[in-house]
């Protein structure tokens, strides 16, 4: 399916898929129930975004002396997605009419299997054989500044500017909007 972004950049994913639920495992992974029609279901898939990076918000030897500073900017990461994923969830049910629809879109599996994607928020009468101007959970993270695009498969460490940029864009960052 295509998709049309704000931008009028299209992209092409391999697939896509009405979210059920979520849980939100990290400020870059979430896991979702996919509704694959004809009552069929996945559940708990995880979905790390495309080219996108957050902090852990695990605490891990590797990350040294940053390791506290490291885990305080991963929950903050966390927090803000799962605020905007309320907040998406608050927009799709407006009025009591479901007028919006959350779906999955994936490109590939990463090393570790997880599908490679986005969350994606769009108009339900705007959606036939594209979907036109979605909103990006992933897009949305990147504008309030709690993680950093990562074009390439390996991550670089956060450096400690980094992550305290990632705890204040978290502070700054009020109620969420689309």
């Amino acid at each position: 399916m295509k998709i049309k972004l704000l931008d009028e950049t299209t992209l092409e994913f391999k697939y896509i898929y009405p979210v059920r639920s979520w849980i939100v495992t990290d400020g870059d992974t979430v896991k979702v129930t996919l509704d694959q029609g004809f009552r069929e279901w996945r559940i708990e898939e995880p979905l790390r975004f495309w080219n996108f990076d957050a902090p852990e918000a695990k605490a891990y030897k590797k990350h040294g002396d940053l390791m506290d500073l490291h885990k305080e900017a991963g929950l903050a990461a966390k927090a803000c997605l799962v605020a905007y994923l309320y907040h998406f969830l608050d927009v799709c049910l407006r009025n009591g009419e479901r007028t919006w629809e959350l779906f999955a879109v994936s490109m590939e599996l990463d090393g570790r299997g997880r599908s490679v994607g986005d969350l994606l928020l769009a108009r339900k009468d705007e959606i036939d054989d594209h979907i036109r101007k979605p909103i990006s959970l992933r897009n949305s993270m990147l504008r309030i500044g709690v993680g950093r695009l990562c074009p390439t498969k390996r991550r670089e460490p956060w450096s400690r500017e980094e992550l305290e940029a990632v705890i204040a864009a978290h502070k700054a960052q009020g109620e969420p909007r689309c």
